[in-house]
C-alpha cells in the first residue's frame, strides 16, 4: 500500500480525475462494480496481503475502497484480471492489529485481523509500517462507511476460524486427537478447531439453519447447563434432521 495522508478527503478525492480512472481500471479488471449510489467512491489502497486461511495461507491481492474491501485471486495467463472476487462492505467492520502466528512450521508477522457480519480472517502484511498503514486507511473507511451507509442486517461478526494445523486435538474436550477417522470441524461462533463428539447445533442471529458450534458456545447461547443430546427430547429431532456442510 502507498503512503498517502491518513486524513481523507472522499468529496475531493472521488472528483479527480486519478481517482475516477482507477476505479474504473479496478471495476474492469474484477469484472464488477464498487461504485455506491450512497456516498463516494474512493480507491484508498491496494496491494497483496497473505490471507491465512483454515487449511493454507494464500497470497491474495487487496483493494480498500471508501465503502467496501474486495480481496480476489490473479486470473493465470491475464494480466491485471482477477478470478474469486470477494467484496465485504465496510459497515460494522472491526480491523485490529494481532500478534505474530506460528502455523505448522512457518511464522507470519505483521498481523492484522478483519472481522466482518460475513467473513472474518487475518492478514499477514510485509513489514509493521505496511501494517500500521493498512489500519490506518480501513479505520478511516469504516468510520467513514458508518457514517454514510446502511447498518447491516446483523450486527454478530462473523468468528475468524482458527487454522487446521494449529491444533491437533480438539480444542473444546482438550482430548480428542484428530485423524482420518476424527475428522476436524469448526465452531460457527467461536472458530475453534473441534471434533465431531463436540459438535451441536444452534441457530445463530443471521442464519436461517442450525448451524455447527462447538458444547461450549452451545451452553452460552442456550444459557442453560448441557444435557447430553439423547436426553434432550427438544433437541433430538434437530440433531437428527441437521447435516452440517464440511468444512
Amino acid at each position: 500500500m502507498e503512503e498517502a495522508s491518513l486524513q481523507v478527503d472522499f468529496e475531493k478525492l472521488a472528483t479527480e480525475e486519478g481517482n475516477q480512472r482507477r476505479v474504473k481500471e479496478v471495476e474492469s479488471q474484477l469484472g464488477m462494480k464498487v461504485t455506491k449510489k450512497e456516498g463516494y467512491t474512493v480507491i484508498v489502497g491496494e496491494g497483496k496481503l497473505k490471507k491465512i486461511c483454515r487449511k493454507s495461507v494464500k497470497t491474495k491481492s487487496f483493494f480498500l475502497f471508501s465503502q467496501s474491501l474486495i480481496y480476489a485471486t490473479p486470473t493465470p495467463g491475464f494480466e491485471n484480471k482477477y478470478q474469486k472476487v470477494v467484496e465485504l462492505p465496510l459497515q460494522g467492520m472491526i480491523v485490529t492489529g494481532e500478534n505474530d502466528m506460528i502455523i505448522g512450521d512457518k511464522k507470519y508477522q505483521f498481523v492484522i485481523q478483519i472481522r466482518s457480519t460475513t467473513k472474518s480472517f487475518n492478514v499477514s502484511t510485509e513489514n509493521e509500517h505496511e501494517k500500521s498503514l493498512w489500519l490506518k486507511h480501513m479505520e478511516n473507511c469504516i468510520d467513514y462507511s458508518n457514517k454514510i451507509g446502511r447498518k447491516p442486517k446483523t450486527s454478530s461478526l462473523a468468528p475468524t476460524w482458527i487454522p487446521d494445523q494449529c491444533s491437533d486435538i480438539c480444542q473444546c474436550c482438550e482430548k480428542t486427537k484428530f485423524t482420518v477417522v476424527n475428522r476436524k470441524h469448526h465452531c460457527r461462533n467461536c472458530g475453534k478447531v473441534i471434533c465431531g463428539t463436540c459438535s451441536k447445533s444452534f441457530i445463530l442471529p443471521g442464519k436461517p439453519d442450525p448451524q455447527r458450534v462447538c458444547t461450549k458456545c452451545w451452553r452460552s447461547l442456550r444459557n442453560i447447563d448441557m444435557t447430553p443430546a439423547s436426553a434432550d427430547p427438544t433437541l433430538a429431532p434437530v440433531l437428527s434432521r441437521l447435516s452440517f456442510d464440511s468444512d
